[in-house]
């Protein structure tokens, strides 16, 4: 657990309700990894041929830190946010608003991302199925 996740975590327990996202927005925090062999060595994607990096082709992983409290369908029923606080999401690349400071928190450093649900490509509920499926899929 990342000294963020920490304090938002507190911020829940400790003064539930004292900060709230609107709508269906989602606050993720960033997360770096690298995809490793089955030996332990480091995979370099195809972009690093053709542009030299292997961000071009990286997804882009966070964790939710704080999920709003959903929208209202047209009939007017509530619809509430699906992705849990915890949960390991895949961002889009583009439009999700990156933060530098947050709510008086100290986030130089950190890359926080404000993204509406809908924008969210794929998650997993917790760290442990994430986990799990990238074992899975670098013994394949």
């Amino acid at each position: 657990m990342t000294d963020l996740q920490k304090r938002f975590n507190a911020l829940h327990e400790k003064a539930p309700g004292t900060l709230i996202l609107r709508g269906s927005n989602i606050l993720v925090e960033a997360i770096e990894y690298e995809v490793k062999s089955k030996g332990g060595l480091i995979i370099a994607n195809d972009s690093d041929y053709r542009h030299g990096t292997t961000e071009a082709n990286k997804l882009q992983l966070g964790r939710v830190l704080m999920v709003g409290q959903g929208y209202y369908n047209e009939d007017g029923s509530e619809s509430p946010c699906e992705i849990p606080r915890g949960a390991i999401v895949i961002l889009p690349k583009t439009d999700t608003h990156i933060i530098s400071t947050f709510a008086g928190l100290p986030v130089s450093g950190m890359k926080l991302h404000m993204v509406a649900e809908r924008q969210i490509l794929m998650y997993f509920k917790t760290e442990e199925e994430y986990n799990k499926y990238m074992e899975v899929m670098q013994n394949v």
